[in-house]
This record gives structure tokens, sequence and C-alpha cells, in this order.
């Protein structure tokens, strides 16, 4: 199991997990990789969240799924911090619970934010769950 706190520099390359839970308009399986819905801030929200996953196991990343979000992900939509900033957002890690980030700074017009949501689906890979 992930440990209890990870309080570690945000890393440029280090991996940021999106727990995708519905595949139609997240993610495609051949090839697998994310769509511009992944990423897209809910309705009403300015952050998407994603966990800090380096240094952890396979297993481990799955693990933080069904302890701090929802059981049993479809899949994972995989993004750098570089990327991000590249797209023009921010990463704000966080410590609460273990290993959170939200990607932030987005703007406020849904044609804008698409927009950025998109090239970070261009940046991004997908990574399928079990039994995918």
């Amino acid at each position: 199991m992930a440990e209890a706190t990870f309080d570690e520099p945000l890393s440029e390359a280090e991996p940021l997990a999106k727990f995708l839970y519905v595949r139609k308009g997240h993610f495609r399986i051949d090839p697998p990789e994310p769509t511009w819905r992944a990423f897209l801030p809910r309705k009403g929200e300015q952050e998407v969240s994603v966990f800090r996953t380096t240094g952890l196991r396979e297993a481990e990343v799955w693990d933080l799924a069904a302890t701090h979000v929802r059981p049993n992900p479809k899949a994972q939509a995989i993004v750098k911090p570089r990327d991000v900033v590249a797209s023009g957002l921010r990463v704000d890690p966080d410590n609460i619970p273990p290993r959170p980030a939200n990607i932030a700074g987005w703007p406020s017009t849904k044609d804008a934010q698409m927009n950025h949501a998109l090239d970070l689906a261009n940046r991004g890979t997908v990574v399928l769950g079990p039994g995918l």
C-alpha cells in the first residue's frame, strides 16, 4: 500500500494519473490514448484532480484509486507536469489524502477549457486497467 504521506518536490517528468471510470468519450483502447474529455474540469470546477504515482508499483497505483477515489477504474490518463505547464496550466501538489495534485489555472470559458484539455490529451498516454 502507498505510504501515508508523500512530500517529495514535484518533478517535471513524474507521472500524474487521472483515474478514468467511464470508457466512452474518455479514452480509446486501440490504440490506448486519452481523449480531451478525460482532462476537462467538471462543470463549475476550475481544477482536475490527479495523483502523483512516481515510485509506486502498478498495483499500488490502482490501490490509490480504490482507497481515495472509487474502486475499479477502467484506466489512467497519464500526463507529466512539464506537459501541463506547456499547455498553459499548472500543477498544485497536495498531501491530503496522500499523493494528490490538481491541474489548475483553467480559463473560465468552456471553449478555452476544451482547447487545454485537447492539448493535454495529445501529450498524454493511457494505462488500461486490469481486465481491459
